[in-house]
């Protein structure tokens, strides 16, 4: 549905029935997004890393990239079973006006020691 003003949006999005039915309105997710920016909310950016060594344990990864969050990438095996991966996705906070490249950090590991631009970070 299309708003011609803010009055007229004001009032869809109070709405709980159209008819006999019961709906829920919300505004589109891109509209959400922009709202979120403007009021300069945080949001995740992601970064995928491969060749991390299954040995290293997410909260090592976490302290050496300071991601504010750390997955490691899992596929299944021919018994169905969850195998990690050496893949790991890092999620840092950008705010409002942050770059998307400001919160990523080249990683390179090497063995069991995570290095940074050539330093040793463990």
């Amino acid at each position: 549905m299309t708003c011609m003003s803010s009055q007229q949006k004001d009032i869809v999005l109070s709405c709980t029935h159209i008819g006999d039915v019961e709906v829920v309105a919300s505004i589109p997710n891109a509209e959400a997004r922009k709202q979120q920016q403007e009021a300069g909310h945080s949001r995740a950016e992601r970064v995928v890393i491969s060749g991390v060594s299954t040995d290293i344990d997410d909260d090592s990864i976490q302290e050496a990239t300071e991601a504010a969050q750390v997955y490691r990438i899992s596929k299944r095996g021919q018994s169905g079973i969850k195998i990690p991966t050496m893949s790991v996705v890092l999620s840092y906070m950008s705010s409002r006006g942050s770059s998307k490249s400001s919160c990523h950090r080249v990683l390179n590991f090497q063995n069991t020691d995570l290095h940074t631009s050539g330093h040793k970070m463990l």
